[in-house]
């Protein structure tokens, strides 16, 4: 394999229960596998999830949750972007909930409750002050008395989401979770109570108190990553290790001259005499461009940083340093000393546009 990825199931499967273990048998967890699993794989994530005991994931849109039931996965698919006109069959016939962010989304799901003669599951995303999706303060009672229909909503959670949950030197956070608080006491008093209540992500959950929170809906945890805290954070209240590991092979490898230039543009000029790899990763992998002259793998014990620009399939870094490379050996992009958290810095990114971003021709391998 020219570039693959290894999963740790078994890694997932602890950062789960440590996560689990933490929220206390009071409270229950979303495992969201939106972006397929983070790139790790969203049916054999959702599987080992499952067979530890998971019975509740999170994903952006039908057609994830579709993909997922069609690989057997059971318990609640709670689709986090709610649906698009005309998807309502799709989300009912696959057993799907929606998160309910719009009024027009409480009208168009009411509507098809009332179609079938029965009352259907769904979530409603409320908006504290991040203004993206969410049904918006002014609405809140609105909706509440259009939620207040038994006959049509089962509405089983009311949710938030923190704009930026890592930072507790920003007061916004504290503000939205006072609005989701003033929130759910409405919604409660217009007669909708939902079993769960939940606003915390993985960094919220690490770094936040759960207030009123009946549920947590943690992503980057699970897969072993956090962001780092900003302000007077405590530190985490459980731990995780990264599940996966990338690798690319050994092209070919070369020396250089002093003066001579690499790759397109010739961004990098050598300066002196040098031995570069190329490597059989690239942007068309997922390998983030941004890390040009900025990044760096590990080949054996050494960190070897790119030179040149990364293109589409291929990747040049200075070897110089390094003896014995050869074509078939080994790099990695990911993993050990070389973190989703670190490598995403450098390219001035979050991890999760970097795990997310490893591409389908990328492959997994699973160990159990």
């Amino acid at each position: 394999m020219r570039c693959f990825a290894r999963v740790d199931l078994r890694t997932l499967v602890s950062n789960y229960r440590n996560v689990r273990t933490f929220l206390g048998e009071g409270r229950e967890l979303l495992a969201v596998v939106k972006g397929n699993a983070y790139g790790h794989g969203a049916v054999p994530v959702s599987r080992a999830l499952s067979e530890a005991g998971c019975r509740q994931f999170a994903v952006s849109c039908a057609s994830e949750g579709i993909a997922l039931r069609e690989a057997g996965t059971e318990g609640e698919i709670v689709v986090l972007n709610g649906f698009l006109p005309g998807e309502e069959e799709e989300i009912e016939g696959a057993a799907l909930t929606p998160m309910l962010h719009s009024l027009d989304l409480i009208e168009r799901w009411g509507e098809h409750s009332r179609r079938l003669g029965r009352r259907l599951p769904c979530h409603v995303k409320v908006d504290t002050g991040m203004n993206r999706l969410g049904i918006p303060l002014v609405e809140h009672a609105r909706a509440a008395r259009q939620l207040a229909d038994a006959e049509r909503f089962e509405v089983r959670g009311l949710a938030t989401h923190l704009a930026s949950a890592e930072d507790l030197s920003d007061p916004l956070g504290n503000e939205q979770l006072g609005r989701f608080e003033q929130a759910a006491f409405l919604f409660r008093e217009t007669g909708v109570s939902p079993p769960f209540l939940h606003t915390a992500n993985s960094a919220a959950l690490a770094y936040r108190p759960l207030g009123i929170s009946t549920m947590a809906r943690p992503g980057l945890a699970l897969y072993g990553s956090l962001l780092p805290s900003v302000g007077d954070a405590p530190l985490p209240p459980f731990s995780v290790e990264p599940a996966l590991e990338w690798r690319a092979r050994v092209l070919s490898v070369r020396e250089l001259g002093e003066g001579d230039r690499v790759g397109y543009d010739g961004l990098f000029r050598a300066p002196r005499p040098m031995t570069i790899a190329a490597l059989s990763a690239g942007y068309g992998d997922g390998l983030c461009r941004a890390l040009s002259e900025a990044g760096d793998v590990l080949i054996g014990d050494l960190r070897c940083p790119f030179v040149g620009r990364i293109s589409m399939d291929v990747s040049m870094v200075d070897v110089s340093h390094a003896t014995d490379v050869e074509p078939g050996m080994e790099a990695i992009l990911i993993g050990g000393a070389i973190t989703a958290t670190q490598t995403a810095r450098r390219a001035g990114t979050i991890a999760y546009e970097i795990l997310s971003g490893i591409s389908a021709r990328v492959d997994r391998i699973y160990e159990r």
